[in-house]
């Protein structure tokens, strides 16, 4: 399918039709590209091995590895794995995970970390511990299990650089109607105003709002500066599928290059500057609420919505 050569053309300004641009090259190569080829993999067994386990196992009794997992074995009656498996170093009894984790470099060591919330029992939406550990081991970097500030155990936490300084923080649900920052060694930053509205196990998402200054925390239908304070609350959708909640798209639908927020089915423009006078005003609405995803179906340059929900797709 390729010649595995590398030829170009003396005028760099326009590329003909059988033409690229390479970007290294800043010239025209041919692309060298067959249509017709095709390279079907021959069949092989796919059978991946952890590297590591975290949380409590639950002991399954074999009589031999037919009940066990890949790379398991029966040993003692019980299947046994092969690779390490790392019980929670604190707070032993959150061992339960119901959410997405993130993985983020959170100290710059080039190991990224897993990040992720933690709930004891059936708690699933209270009592949460928020915990980062290694990407490569599983050991533990941090642990936030201060009693004043536990999260909604079932939400998703955001990670990402709010005041430019090059250094992650991550941004989490809290169990009552408000958000908690901590920075990326797990110490304590700020809870944020409370927020209008219902559902639990959401996730916020972060966005420089006003394409100035710091970024922004958009939850729903509610938009907080990088220090917890609510700046924008909008009525109507929150980015909700019955209880579970909120879960928001940020996208530039307009095509202005300043984001709006869409939650359910409702879209949300702004204007203005944070701080001064930012605002937020109703782009549209249309159906109900839900979550929501964003892509350019049509391929002509311009985003559709889509919105979800139980039983219904708009």
């Amino acid at each position: 399918c390729s010649e595995f050569s590398c030829a170009t053309k003396p005028d760099e300004s326009t590329c003909d039709e059988g033409y690229t641009c390479d970007a290294d090259l800043g010239l025209c190569v041919p692309t060298q590209a067959d249509p017709n080829c095709q390279y079907i993999p021959p069949p092989a067994q796919f059978a991946p091995r952890p590297q590591f386990t975290w949380g409590e196992r639950k002991q399954v009794p074999c009589m031999d590895e037919s009940v066990c997992q890949t790379a398991e074995l029966c040993q003692g009656g019980f299947c046994t794995p092969t690779w390490p498996h790392l019980p929670p170093a604190d707070s032993p009894e959150h061992v339960h995970v119901s959410s997405i984790p993130l993985v983020a470099d959170l100290d710059g060591n080039c190991v990224p970390e897993i990040v992720f919330n933690t709930y004891n029992g059936q708690n699933y939406t209270t009592n949460g511990i928020l915990r980062a550990i290694r990407g490569d081991t599983g050991a533990k970097v941090w642990t936030f299990s201060d009693a004043n500030y536990r999260s909604d155990s079932g939400a998703t936490p955001a990670i990402g650089d709010l005041n430019y300084d090059g250094i992650p923080e991550v941004i989490n649900p809290g169990q009552g109607s408000w958000l908690y920052a901590v920075d990326n060694q797990g110490n304590f930053l700020w809870q944020s105003d409370n927020y209008a509205g219902s559902g639990k196990s959401g996730s916020p998402s972060l966005a420089n709002m006003d394409l100035q200054g710091d970024a922004e925390v958009v939850y729903g239908r509610t938009i907080f500066d990088s220090q917890g304070s609510l700046i924008w609350q909008g009525t109507g959708h929150e980015g909700n599928n019955g209880s579970v909640g909120k879960l928001s798209c940020v996208a530039d639908l307009d095509g202005d290059l300043r984001p709006e927020v869409i939650a359910g089915g409702t879209a949300w423009h702004f204007t203005g500057t944070v701080g001064t006078d930012f605002m937020g005003s109703q782009l549209w609405t249309n159906g109900t609420d839900g979550f929501c995803g964003i892509a350019d179906f049509q391929l002509d340059g311009i985003p559709e919505v889509v919105v979800v929900r139980s039983n219904a797709i708009d």
